[in-house]
């Protein structure tokens, strides 16, 4: 019996052969490396990969190997593969929120959940608003808070100017890294070596530098909560005007 978690962060996939009815792992490597599945990538999971830029929640990207969904259970019982849904995102789009419960004791009480670690919590902070707002809840509760942002000699794309004002405002230490456009082939080889399957987000380039960077210089584990700065939970960019669009693929991803 193997599960994913709720929203499907960590990947795992399974399958199966003659030797063995049900292998599972979170990462593909292994799987061939100890030659449990064959190297045949699927042509049609590859279209959908230009199509929809990302593979479908469903897609096989190698024959016979498969992901399990978020928020599910595989098991093996009486040689079969069998699949349980323990949660769904629908069940909670409804749901009626008390009449005295703001957006900020919402926000609050979420951010307050990842909260409980047992090593120090630090934030990538780009100075947009959902960075912005989910380092003001966390630096109400913690003392001593780290911030990171990259910065870029283009200033089109650079934001640590925004992300030092924010920190100044909330009291806490930025530290800022300078990512040089030379650097892209090496961290990009790098990538290669370690990502199970295709991204085709570009910027899993420098956040790939800072992380690697943010953990050479700590020198010991951290736990980050993670912002990307062009997520739009709070609308804070031109392409929440999509979500139309988006909602019409809805049941492919």
């Amino acid at each position: 019996m193997v599960g994913r978690d709720k929203l499907g962060i960590k990947p795992v996939y399974f399958t199966q052969n003659e030797k063995f009815p049900f292998v599972f792992s979170s990462e593909i490597r292994p799987l061939l490396l100890n030659n449990m599945l064959n190297s045949t990538i699927q042509r049609s999971t590859i279209e959908s990969y230009f199509l929809f830029n990302g593979f479908t929640t469903d897609a096989q990207i190698i024959n016979n190997l498969e992901s399990v969904n978020p928020g599910e259970i595989v098991s093996f019982k009486k040689n079969k593969i069998i699949k349980e849904k323990y949660f769904s995102i629908d069940d909670y789009t409804n749901l009626n929120i008390e009449e005295n419960q703001n957006f900020s004791d919402i926000l609050k009480e979420v951010v307050n959940d990842q909260l409980v670690a047992e090593v120090p919590v630090n934030i990538l902070l780009s100075g947009g608003i959902d960075s912005s707002l989910i380092a003001s809840v966390i630096n109400s509760k913690e003392r001593n808070v780290n911030a990171f942002n990259l910065s870029y000699k283009n200033k089109r794309y650079d934001e640590s100017m925004k992300a030092q004002i924010i920190a100044n405002q909330l009291d806490i230490n930025l530290e800022i890294f300078e990512f040089d456009i030379k650097n892209n082939e090496h961290v990009i080889n790098e990538i290669f070596e370690k990502l199970p399957e295709p991204i085709s987000d570009p910027s899993i380039v420098p956040t790939y530098f800072l992380s690697k960077r943010f953990l050479n210089i700590r020198k010991q584990f951290y736990q980050e909560m993670v912002l990307m700065s062009y997520s739009p939970v709070m609308s804070g960019i031109e392409a929440f005007l999509f979500l139309n669009i988006f909602q019409s693929f809805s049941s492919l991803v």
